[in-house]
């Protein structure tokens, strides 16, 4: 692993890996996760520790070097990427831990992994040195192969919710080693079927209060993590949607090479109605991707004291159109090929139930758009200036 220590490091092995993972990509999907193989495959070549400070042995990588990394994947599958896009977060979930703690996981690998839910489906019972906890989490993406789990709970004391500072039931997330959980076989969807998303859940486990986090006003423990981690996973979903688009688009050049759509006296490559459609949405997602590193890049300069919210605001409604203008990519593929894409062995089949999955995750649907607007008339977050 010594030759593993830079960002480019890992986007060349990746590289010479393409092939061989994207002869798996039905062995993916098929499973229903990613095969441990695989899992293991892409620690070895230090997929894991792209985020990880160097302080505890990790690359610390450039941001677009991240999102090169994140695009190649989704180019070979989504789910591939989106799973791993959960393991390459993990230095920066783990550093809302307290530092001792972080200093600890981190002692003898730079690869820690770990999945969760941040949606409150749990209770966490106050007790002596921690809390005893119960619940069962969906969408634990990839949970099969990562070291540890989270899930974030409702706190309990005196048989009902602790208040929080705005009134409202206060929350932690809790973290726990995988092999406590309990996993459901719940994972049967429209798309992103190999990403193992699957329920959790524990039962009356102790956890020290050290190993617990508030996801939402936690700050980064050490140096080298982005101090606005939810914001960077945003745009780290929004390059999967890049990478799913762009691999629709590799696709579909062989996939309609020679071929001529019935009824039709014209072959599709040589179709100007077929050279408009693909040039428009080819040109769009230049323009998206363009866009979102413009974002991530501007987001590791920002001040100090910037709104959070603000920035959070922005990239969301950055993220939603990034979205959309990948979904037509991968629309405007499918329609293109024909009917020859219907069938289950289709990639651009599956490229389209992906990214009408993906677009299902809170981070990157429309709604975005709204707090927008709200903030444009001057409600909800505040405009940057300019």
């Amino acid at each position: 692993m010594n030759e593993i220590r830079t960002g480019q490091s890992v986007l060349a092995a990746l590289k010479e890996l393409k092939q061989q993972l994207s002869e798996r990509a039905v062995d993916i999907e098929s499973a229903g996760r990613i095969p441990a193989d695989l899992h293991a495959q892409l620690g070895a070549i230090g997929v894991y520790r792209l985020l990880t400070p160097r302080s505890h042995g990790g690359l610390q990588a450039d941001i677009g070097d991240v999102l090169d990394v994140i695009e190649t994947l989704a180019t070979i599958d989504g789910s591939l990427a989106w799973a791993t896009v959960i393991g390459i977060q993990s230095p920066s979930v783990l550093s809302w831990l307290p530092k001792d703690v972080f200093d600890a996981l981190y002692a003898s690998t730079p690869d820690v992994t770990v999945g969760g839910a941040f949606a409150p489906q749990g209770r966490a019972e106050v007790v002596e040195g921690g809390y005893r906890i119960s619940g069962r989490w969906a969408f634990g993406s990839g949970c099969d192969n990562w070291d540890y789990l989270f899930g974030n709970c409702v706190i309990i004391e005196g048989g009902g919710p602790v208040p929080g500072p705005d009134g409202k039931p206060a929350m932690r997330a809790m973290l726990f080693s995988r092999d406590r959980a309990k996993l459901l076989d719940t994972w049967h969807t429209l798309g992103m079927r190999g990403t193992g998303s699957k329920d959790f859940v524990v039962e009356d486990l102790f956890v020290p209060r050290s190993h617990s986090f508030d996801p939402m006003t936690a700050a980064p423990c050490v140096d080298g993590i982005f101090r606005y981690p939810l914001i960077e996973f945003g745009n780290h979903l929004a390059m999967i949607a890049i990478g799913v688009a762009q691999g629709a688009l590799n696709d579909l050049v062989p996939m309609t090479a020679g071929r001529q759509r019935v009824f039709s006296s014209t072959a599709i490559a040589a179709d100007p109605v077929v050279h408009h459609r693909i040039g428009k949405v080819e040109t769009a997602l230049r323009a998206a991707r363009s866009l979102l590193r413009e974002q991530a890049l501007r987001e590791r300069e920002v001040d100090e004291g910037a709104d959070a919210m603000q920035l959070m605001a922005v990239a969301s409604a950055n993220n939603a159109w990034v979205l959309e203008t990948c979904t037509a990519v991968v629309d405007a593929c499918f329609q293109t090929n024909g009917a020859r894409g219907i069938y289950n062995q289709s990639s651009l089949q599956r490229r389209l139930r992906d990214i009408y999955t993906i677009g299902q995750h809170a981070t990157l649907n429309d709604t975005a758009w709204t707090r927008w607007g709200a903030g444009i008339f001057g409600q909800g977050a505040p405009l940057p200036p300019g």
